[in-house]
């Protein structure tokens, strides 16, 4: 279940990146829109994936926790879906206020205040719309780090569960068998190294994670 939800991280990135795209005018209206719709259906048909397993978890908590991400990937889909609209709406603009520039600039010259400030004004228009867009490009790539950032950090806690639980079976199945203290106390220090690189990956993803947020906020 965990590789279908990275896989939807995955695919969430690639429609923030799509978006981002037509909302920074990097790539034609066209094919951005076209790029995005492609991945906002496939994302979709993920988190269908996704929520029909997390339907048949039978661990509670787990079952609760996927509910959980299916709704935030909704979420962060249906955020993504209004970012493109409005995106495509400031490209209409931005190609109206060219449209009226060049009008402009083919009309008979007229010099005085008037025409100066038209022109002046309409240029910090189109400023103002590319800073936005650039702010909202940068936000969702912020949120797309940060997500798959959780998610790698989830991933982790999950991991250090599932050998917590390995080595008590393991030491249950050792006194059983009653296998030498030689052999109890490799598996004991084997659990220890464990529990290191869970914890040195656990500080290293809080730390990037910290180190995004404080310098590029």
């Amino acid at each position: 279940m965990n590789s279908v939800y990275n896989q939807a991280v995955k695919q969430m990135s690639f429609l923030r990146q799509s978006v981002d795209g037509v909302d920074m005018g990097t790539v034609p209206m066209e094919e951005g829109e076209a790029r995005a719709s492609e991945a906002s259906e496939r994302l979709g048909e993920i988190i269908k994936e996704y929520e029909s397993l997390a339907k048949r978890e039978i661990i509670a908590t787990k079952q609760k926790m996927a509910e959980a991400r299916v709704e935030k990937l909704r979420n962060g889909r249906a955020e993504q879906l209004e970012r493109l609209r409005r995106a495509k709406d400031r490209q209409g603009q931005r190609a109206h206020q060219a449209e009226e520039r060049n009008q402009l600039f083919q009309a008979p010259q007229t010099y005085g205040e008037g025409g100066e400030s038209t022109v002046i004004s309409m240029g910090e228009v189109d400023h103002q719309a590319r800073e936005r867009a650039f702010a909202d490009a940068t936000e969702s790539q912020l949120d797309d780090f940060l997500a798959q950032g959780r998610a790698a950090l989830n991933n982790l806690v999950e991991q250090r569960s599932m050998l917590k639980g390995a080595q008590r079976r393991v030491l249950d199945a050792a006194n059983t068998l009653g296998l030498s203290r030689n052999v109890i106390q490799y598996i004991e220090r084997r659990s220890t190294q464990d529990k290191y690189i869970f914890f040195a990956g656990l500080f290293t993803c809080i730390f990037l994670m910290w180190a995004t947020i404080h310098y590029l906020t």
